[in-house]
């Protein structure tokens, strides 16, 4: 172990780990997204952030940063030295000034909590953030008011409209993603569909549509679905908090998962037969694979 590393372990109030050391843990939710990472540091707070990137700078090592580790790609995953955020996950809710300090490390359903699931609320939000609530209050990336950014060089900066601007919407990012369904959808609602094999191991379409509503409102809102005549319908009224963790059995760290996600320009006939395919010859290998359209409503974003 060389000396600079050893400075960094001392010098850091978060932990700072190799693959050989007790509590290493480099999994992610797919696990074709995960990368043998030579060190993780797992900080306590900014100045941990700070010196994590100086050393893997001054060792030309390249690096990554772990949220919830919900990524579907390796972009929160590396061979080289890892910031895993999970221990910065404190939460400040300002009622009066309507406004949630949150540090990045926090998972959306502790943020639900406090004012989904296992999503880290850092990659989450500068990724976009779309969810169940979009329709109503447009993506999380839109209500960011402001971020402490870390830059590459080790700087520990500000980024709002005030201070840092193209930073800021840099870190908001833009999402274009308009379809036929969406022109009629009402804000509160989200629309998923599935294809997948049941326990008879034959094709069946799932058709799972959420409303933010009352259950007679969300019953109105998808029974144009019952006109394909479905051999099963039901409609459960639930709490929030529970929607929340709908798909919480999915989620699980380390589930042996391989995720793939993809925008879809035209979402139409031709383009699902395409992807119904190209299911068919995964199945041969991967019984229990599932191909599934996600539909939100957009017009709140920026």
């Amino acid at each position: 172990m060389s000396q600079s590393l050893l400075d960094l372990k001392n010098s850091c109030k978060g932990s700072v780990r190799e693959p050989n050391d007790e509590g290493y843990n480099n999994t992610k939710w797919a696990p074709n997204a995960t990368l043998p990472s030579k060190i993780i540091v797992t900080p306590d707070e900014t100045e941990d952030i700070v010196k994590a990137i100086k050393y893997a700078r001054s060792q030309g090592l390249p690096l990554a940063v772990r949220g919830g580790g919900h990524s579907s790609s390796t972009a929160s995953a590396t061979d080289g030295l890892l910031i895993d955020m999970q221990k910065m996950n404190n939460i400040r809710v300002d009622s009066d000034a309507k406004v949630v300090y949150i540090q990045a490390g926090a998972k959306v359903a502790q943020v639900e909590a406090e004012t989904i699931n296992q999503v880290g609320v850092g990659g989450y939000t500068i990724g976009g953030g779309i969810g169940y609530s979009t329709g109503s209050y447009g993506l999380a990336v839109d209500n960011l008011v402001s971020a402490t950014v870390v830059l590459a060089n080790g700087e520990v900066v500000q980024a709002s409209e005030s201070e840092n601007p193209d930073l800021f919407w840099g870190l908001r990012g833009v999402v274009e993603a308009i379809n036929e369904y969406r022109k009629v959808q009402n804000p509160r609602e989200s629309v998923f569909f599935l294809i997948g094999l049941g326990p008879d191991k034959n094709p069946y379409v799932i058709i799972n549509g959420l409303s933010n509503s009352s259950k007679e409102e969300g019953e109105a809102a998808f029974n144009r679905f019952l006109d394909l005549k479905p051999v099963n319908a039901r409609a459960d009224q639930v709490p929030w908090a529970e929607v929340c963790k709908i798909t919480d059995s999915l989620n699980v760290v380390p589930g042996g998962k391989i995720f793939v996600g993809a925008h879809v320009d035209k979402f139409d006939v031709e383009q699902v037969q395409k992807t119904y395919d190209a299911w068919q010859e995964v199945i041969k290998k991967a019984p229990f694979s599932i191909v599934m359209y996600e539909f939100f409503d957009y017009a709140k974003l920026a």
